[in-house]
């Protein structure tokens, strides 16, 4: 009886004990104080979390993206900074020991002040700026990126392969995603004064592997055309905005500069391999069998059209690596990027497209015309001078992968 009576009494009380746990009041810092690593400022088109924003509070886990013509500037609690270009695509979070931002593309550069290390992944890569490390990461095409370091020193280590790297101040290196014997390429000297035109391409004939080699090197003076641009303590983010669109302009005449010295080359040497070609076939003795007459002189004649075609796409090339070395001069020397800028490089481009086809043509031809002798000759008399076509400079920017 007397547990009977006590029970309505117990039962009262876990209900009271109930409604004053579930009614008192949790601060919105509680909440809020362990996720919120940060701030984040626009210019342009910016989304967090899928929303449009010019300013706004940074999450961990939070997805940053920004569009063409955008910029964003975010300043961590922990107290690094960090820029993030046009077409970029990262998420950061907060980490026991780092900062860590995730990035899928784009070009992002970073400002450390000694506290929480700053950690950037890139498929299997990490890339720690630790102290008051200063450089930026950027994707250079969809299967390789670069670091560059203007003060302090990053490292860079490789998950799959166990491979680490070390990049110190004023260097700079490049990763590819792809192939594991051409990560950790170092590069020249990072000095922020003076941005690396991409290296001429040689003029002459090419085997296979020597044009690789050349490709590779003409990629390495596209990614060493990407600038850091750090956050300064007095400039605007519209000001550092145009830092950024002027830094990545100057990576797309870099581009295109590669491109045109390609394409010349190239085209000069179709045109000596078709030229060595016919002095062949002039002196094949079957062909100049009379019965080969007609076949001998349409070879002639096609070797002719292929070498003012390669004449005219080296030579337009060369005229228009001038133009792209004066406009990347003046935008070296201009404060603000403009529009003419952008509209004479579209140009260029154009212009560039036509003679980059052409010189692919011509060296389609000489293929064709070397096979064609070789048949009418009964055998090889003419060597395949293993030249490989031009590719269409990435001028989109190294933020878009």
């Amino acid at each position: 009886m007397r547990l009977q009576r006590f029970i309505p009494q117990f039962i009262a009380l876990s209900l009271a004990i109930l409604t004053l746990v579930a009614t008192t009041p949790v601060s919105a810092a509680e909440i809020a104080a362990p996720a919120n690593i940060g701030s984040v400022s626009a210019v342009g088109s910016v989304q967090l979390r899928g929303v449009g924003i010019s300013e706004g509070t940074l999450f961990s886990g939070d997805r940053l993206n920004v569009a063409p013509g955008g910029y964003a500037k975010v300043v961590l609690g922990s107290g690094p900074k960090v820029e993030v270009g046009e077409r970029s695509d990262v998420t950061v979070s907060k980490g026991t020991d780092a900062i860590n931002i995730q990035m899928t593309s784009g070009n992002i550069a970073f400002s450390g002040n000694g506290q929480k290390p700053v950690r950037v992944r890139i498929g299997a890569f990490e890339v720690t700026a630790a102290g008051q490390s200063r450089g930026n990461v950027a994707f250079v095409g969809s299967g390789a990126f670069h670091v560059r370091v203007l003060d302090g020193a990053v490292s860079v280590r490789n998950s799959s392969t166990k491979q680490s790297f070390s990049v110190g101040k004023g260097h700079e290196r490049l990763f590819s995603l792809g192939d594991p014997s051409q990560s950790g390429v170092l590069l020249a000297s990072a000095s922020p004064t003076a941005i690396p035109a991409a290296p001429a391409m040689p003029r002459r004939q090419m085997s296979g592997r020597a044009k690789t080699a050349l490709i590779v090197t003409a990629v390495l003076g596209s990614a060493a055309a990407i600038a850091v641009l750090m956050t300064k303590n007095d400039d605007t983010d519209s000001e550092a905005a145009n830092r950024l669109k002027k830094a990545q302009l100057l990576s797309n005449v870099a581009a295109v500069s590669a491109t045109a010295a390609e394409t010349s080359s190239t085209a000069a040497a179709v045109s000596s391999a078709t030229t060595s070609a016919l002095a062949i076939i002039n002196a094949n003795a079957t062909i100049n069998l009379p019965a080969n007459a007609a076949a001998k002189l349409a070879l002639q004649n096609r070797a002719s059209a292929t070498v003012s075609k390669a004449n005219t796409a080296s030579n337009t090339a060369i005229s228009l690596q001038a133009q792209i070395n004066q406009l990347e001069a003046q935008i070296e020397a201009s404060g603000t990027i403009t529009q003419a800028q952008q509209t004479q490089l579209d140009s260029l481009l154009a212009q560039l497209e036509v003679a980059r086809k052409n010189a692919n043509d011509a060296l389609n031809e000489l293929d064709k015309l070397i096979a064609d002798a070789n048949s009418l000759a009964g055998g090889t008399i003419i060597q395949d001078p293993n030249l490989d076509p031009v590719d269409s400079p990435n001028v989109a920017s190294p933020s878009n992968p």
